[in-house]
C-alpha cells in the first residue's frame, strides 16, 4: 500500500484525499509532525524520547501532543524539547524567534475520507520520510496555512475576456483614477453581482485570490465612496473597529472623548464595511464580526455598557478579502465564512493586462507560469504555486525601458518561494532570449 506522497515525486496512486502534513528535523535531529485533524485540533507528533533513547527509531512509540490553535502548533513543532508548554512566555517567545527563521517540509498522506485520526504505522513512515526523504520547503506559517481543512461555500473563478477588442462590459472609473474592467461572473458583471448582493440587504462577501488580483479594486469599483476600509494587520483589536476613549482635543476641556471605530460608522451610515487582508488581523476580529454579519446585524460594544445596541441600516454589507499563501496569514473561522456565503476566488484577467499595455512577451511568461502554477495545485491537492498578477505585470512594464532584468525584479516582487523564483528566471530567459539573475547586481562604477 502506498501511504506516502511527497510533493517532489511520485504520481498519485491512490483515490483517496490527501491530508498535508508539515514535517521538521529538530534541533537534537529528531524528525517532528504537526497535522491538523477534521475536528480542527492541531496535532504534533514525535517519537517517544525514552524510547527513542534505546537508538532505535523502530522500536520507538508515537507521542502526540493536541494544541488549539495553528500558532501554537507550530510553536511545539519547532520547539525545543520534548515537550512545549503554550503557557510558558519563556517557551513561546523562544519558538516564535526560531519559527521566524525556519523552513519545513510539507508532505501529503492519503487517509479515508472519514478518518479524524492517523495511525501509528503511518505516523512512523512518515517519521522516518521526514529524516530521510526532502518534502516541499517552503515558509512555516504558508505550510501550517495548507493544513486548514477547506470550508465548503460556492466558489467563483472570475473568467478571462474571451476577445480583447470586444469586451462585454464597458471599464469603470475608480474613485482614485485609473480604470477597473468587469469581469463575467454568472449571468453578469462582477461588479454588477456584488452590487445586487449589497441591495439584497442579506449577504455578505468574501474575495479571496492572489496579492495584487485586484480583489480590493473590484470593491472599489462596485461601491466607491460608499466604502469604509480597514486594513488587517496583526495589531488590529476590536476595540479599534467598534469605538474606543481618545485623547481630548486641546482646549476642548475634555481629557477623553469617545470615538466610533469604522465598524460602528458603516453600520450606522449603511455603507460597505470592507475588512482587506482579513486573515492577517487576530481571531478576535473574526468574533467581533459574528452579530454584524448574521440576522440580528447588530453590535453590542461590552466597553459601552451605557450605549444602545446598533443596528446597521440598509446598505450596510460585509466584504472581507483575503489570500490562501503569504507569511503571517492564518485562516479564517468558520463561524466566520459561514456568514460570508458568498465566496469569490479573484484572479488576474490577463486579457485586461494586454488592453493596459502590458507586452506580449510579458503575458507569454504570465501565461506559462500560470499554467505550471495552476497544474501544481490540481497534482498536489493545494493552492496554485505562484504566479504573476496584474500588479506585478503593470510594474515589470513600466521597467521594459531598462532591459529585462529590470523587469524581472517586479515581475517577481511578490514571489515568496525562491524555487518559483529560479522557475519564472527560467521561463522569462525562454522567452525574452536574455539570461537574468534573480536579483540585480550593480556594475562597475567605469
Amino acid at each position: 500500500m502506498t501511504t506516502l506522497i511527497t510533493p517532489r515525486g511520485a504520481p498519485m496512486t491512490t483515490n483517496r484525499p490527501l491530508r498535508p502534513i508539515v514535517g521538521v528535523i529538530t534541533a537534537d535531529d529528531s524528525p517532528r509532525l504537526l497535522y491538523r485533524t477534521d475536528g480542527g485540533a492541531w496535532i504534533v507528533a514525535n517519537h517517544d524520547p525514552f524510547m527513542r533513547a534505546f537508538g532505535d527509531a523502530a522500536i520507538a512509540s508515537i507521542l502526540r501532543a493536541e494544541y488549539a490553535t495553528g500558532r501554537d502548533g507550530l510553536r511545539a513543532l519547532v520547539a525545543a524539547g520534548d515537550y512545549f508548554d503554550p503557557n510558558a512566555p519563556a517557551e513561546v517567545e523562544a519558538a516564535d524567534r526560531t519559527l521566524r527563521s525556519t523552513t519545513v517540509s510539507l508532505y501529503r498522506l492519503p487517509v479515508d475520507g472519514d478518518t479524524d485520526e492517523i495511525s501509528d504505522a503511518a505516523l512512523q513512515e512518515l517519521l522516518t520520510a521526514v529524516a530521510t526523504t526532502a518534502g516541499d520547503p517552503m515558509r512555516a506559517e504558508r505550510a501550517a496555512a495548507e493544513l486548514t481543512a477547506p470550508v465548503a461555500a460556492p466558489t467563483v473563478v472570475c473568467q478571462a475576456h474571451a476577445h480583447l477588442d470586444r469586451p462585454r462590459f464597458e471599464p469603470i472609473d475608480l474613485p482614485g483614477g485609473g480604470q477597473y474592467w468587469p469581469r463575467t461572473l454568472f449571468d453578469t458583471s462582477d461588479v454588477a453581482f456584488l452590487r445586487e448582493l449589497r441591495a439584497g440587504g442579506s449577504m455578505h462577501a468574501r474575495l479571496s485570490g492572489p496579492p495584487g488580483s485586484g480583489k480590493t479594486t473590484l470593491v472599489d469599483a462596485a461601491f466607491g465612496e460608499d466604502i469604509i476600509c480597514v486594513q488587517g494587520h496583526p495589531d488590529l483589536t476590536v476595540a479599534s473597529l467598534y469605538g474606543q476613549y481618545l485623547p481630548g482635543e486641546p482646549g476642548s476641556g475634555t481629557a477623553w472623548r469617545w470615538v466610533d471605530g469604522p465598524a460602528v460608522r458603516a453600520a450606522r451610515e449603511g455603507k460597505v464595511l470592507l475588512i482587506d487582508e482579513a486573515n492577517r488581523a487576530p481571531r478576535d476580529v473574526d468574533d467581533a464580526l459574528l452579530s454584524l454579519t448574521d440576522k440580528r446585524r447588530q453590535i453590542i460594544n461590552a466597553d459601552r455598557p451605557d450605549l444602545p445596541p446598533v443596528t446597521a441600516a440598509d446598505g450596510f454589507m460585509v466584504v472581507v478579502s483575503y489570500n490562501h499563501s503569504d507569511i503571517g496569514i492564518r485562516p479564517l473561522s468558520a463561524s466566520l465564512l459561514r456568514r460570508l456565503s458568498m465566496h469569490v476566488r479573484v484572479d488576474t484577467d490577463y486579457g485586461v493586462a494586454a488592453r493596459l499595455g502590458v507586452g506580449d512577451d510579458l503575458l507569454q511568461v504570465a501565461e506559462n507560469l500560470r499554467t505550471s502554477g495552476r497544474r501544481y495545485g490540481i497534482d498536489h491537492d493545494c493552492e496554485p504555486a505562484w504566479y504573476p498578477q496584474l500588479a506585478d505585470l503593470e510594474g515589470a512594464e513600466a521597467m521594459r525601458r531598462h532591459g529585462p532584468q529590470a523587469m524581472f525584479g517586479p515581475l517577481t516582487a511578490s514571489a515568496t518561494e525562491p524555487a518559483r523564483v529560479r522557475d519564472t528566471a527560467r521561463v522569462f530567459a525562454s522567452v525574452f532570449g536574455t539570461v537574468v539573475t534573480e536579483i540585480a547586481e550593480l556594475g562597475p562604477s567605469n
